[in-house]
This record gives C-alpha cells, sequence and structure tokens, in this order.
C-alpha cells in the first residue's frame, strides 16, 4: 500500500504477470523498469519510478510520471520502504 500526499492509500503490485502485460501494454515503460533492474546502484528516483510502475500495474488511474510525484508522499522512508516490498515481497 502506497501512501499518498492527502492519506489515502492505494494499492500497488508488481507481480510477474503484471510485468508480462506491462510488455505487452506499455512496451517503453517496461523497457525503462527492465533498464533500471540491470543497473548496478539505483537513485532514488530510480526506486520512485518502480513504486510508479507498480502503482499502474495495480489499475490505479493512468497518469504521468510527473504527476505520480506531486501525488505521493515525500516522506522518503516510507515510498521507498514501498519499493522494497514491491522488488523482495515477503510472499
Amino acid at each position: 500500500m502506497l501512501k499518498l500526499k492527502d492519506g489515502i492509500g492505494v494499492p500497488v503490485q508488481l507481480t510477474f504477470k503484471d510485468l508480462y502485460k506491462l510488455e505487452k501494454e506499455n512496451p517503453e515503460l517496461a523497457e525503462e523498469y527492465f533498464n533500471l533492474q540491470a543497473k548496478d546502484k539505483l537513485n532514488e528516483l530510480d526506486m520512485v519510478k518502480v513504486v510508479y510502475i507498480g502503482y499502474l500495474c495495480a489499475g490505479n488511474e493512468k497518469i504521468s510520471f510527473e504527476d505520480f510525484l506531486d501525488k505521493i508522499s515525500n516522506n522518503r522512508n516510507e515510498t521507498l520502504s514501498v519499493y522494497y516490498d514491491l522488488i523482495y515481497p515477503k510472499n
């Protein structure tokens, strides 16, 4: 769950099936995701881009990355924790 600036929580998900569908429906964004995962070191914005992809894959409103940046909390710990939950799920 990703907490937005307005306090509302929205679902995020990034399963293998989500990535498969993303590759079919939005190949440019899927390529960006795979390129990010191939990097040796990600910066904060790279991690937020992955969270954005998880936001889209969960079926939330289709918005630009820039609009997404306006919606999310500036609490880095919370947002980056969502990144790690997406990439390293506990289940």
